[in-house]
């Protein structure tokens, strides 16, 4: 087979895998090699106990791997993670980093979940003018998504903030 991107050779790998042509253990060769994607895709595995056997703590190392490289969605599942305590000791700071690295590149789920930890005071500062900005971003960012059920969040919270406050957020 002919590579035609890094991981190519990982992705072959997963979908013989998958078919029932290859084996878990061929997966890590291309995450120990730094290919975040793999590394995701690994943790994803152990996370669901796919092929694997369930391991929350491996799942967390292996999200941490790519989400040290920015890898948006294992930002977003390590900070699922430290929020319910798998894998990981809970702690809702390290979640609410985690969401919000995530949704700095423009993840819309993770910049609802930021928008809803500002909202409720979780593992930040309770901060409505913050959570407006938020819950707006994910609104006007869900092109695929429905952007409705995030504008309804954003416009409830609106009609508790002063005219000034929903200006600044």
């Amino acid at each position: 087979m002919v590579e035609t991107q890094p991981g190519g050779a990982w992705l072959a790998t997963r979908v013989a895998y998958h078919t029932g042509e290859g084996t878990a253990e061929d997966d890590p060769q291309a995450a120990d090699q730094g290919y975040a994607e793999a590394q995701f895709q690994i943790g994803l595995m152990c996370d669901r106990g796919q092929g694997v056997e369930q391991d929350d703590m491996e799942a967390a190392a292996w999200y941490r791997e790519a989400a040290e490289q920015g890898y948006a969605e294992a930002q977003f599942r390590l900070g699922l993670m430290y929020d319910r305590g798998q894998g990981v000791e809970q702690d809702e700071a390290e979640a609410t980093a985690w969401y919000r690295l995530a949704a700095e590149q423009g993840m819309v789920k993770a910049q609802s979940t930021v928008g809803a930890r500002y909202n409720h005071g979780k593992g930040v500062v309770q901060d409505c003018v913050e959570a407006h900005k938020w819950m707006s971003l994910a609104a006007s960012r869900a092109a695929g998504d429905d952007p409705t059920p995030y504008a309804r969040r954003r416009d409830a919270l609106a009609r508790r903030m002063t005219p000034p406050q929903v200006q600044e957020g």
